[in-house]
């Protein structure tokens, strides 16, 4: 199929390494056009569709680590899940993934891409539940956040 240069507007083949006329590089430039095409179809495919087994905490809602110089450990919770032991699970295109509750509605609009608050679980639907929910959440955006204490002098 024949395409016009971006560079020179020369007619050549979508599959021509480099325009004959001004040596743009068409392949690369193709390359990338469908891969940003491939990715804006994939974004716009998201949905949230539940709930998965938070990986990070392996759905218990805390993590142990390791105490320095110490042969004891303790735990933190896990700011992911917010304490649940789960995080949302959105479906696009090219599988499932585990989301922070914080950048859900980010990544379902297309905002966001797989980084520290997005992992990918991979193209087949993920298994059921290892246990129990560990708990409510306990977050931003709970109803059991904690709450911010008023002054003193203040009136309510």
């Amino acid at each position: 199929m024949l395409i016009s240069c971006p560079e020179c507007e020369r007619k050549v083949s979508d599959r021509a390494v480099a325009c004959p006329d001004c040596a743009f590089p068409i392949a690369e430039e193709l390359r990338e056009v469908r891969a940003r095409e491939a990715a804006a179809r994939e974004a716009l495919s998201r949905e949230e569709i539940g709930v998965v087994d938070c990986p990070p905490c392996a759905a218990r809602g805390f993590r142990m680590v390791d105490v320095e110089d110490s042969p004891s450990q303790q735990f933190e919770w896990c700011a992911r899940c917010e304490r649940s032991g789960r995080s949302p699970l959105v479906r696009s295109d090219t599988g499932f993934f585990a989301v922070s509750y914080e950048y859900v509605a980010a990544f379902v609009a297309g905002g966001a891409t797989v980084d520290a608050h997005v992992i990918a679980l991979g193209a087949d639907a993920p298994p059921a539940f290892r246990y129990p929910s560990a708990g409510p959440r306990v977050g931003a955006g709970s109803s059991l956040a904690p709450e911010t204490p008023q002054n003193e002098g203040e009136k309510t």
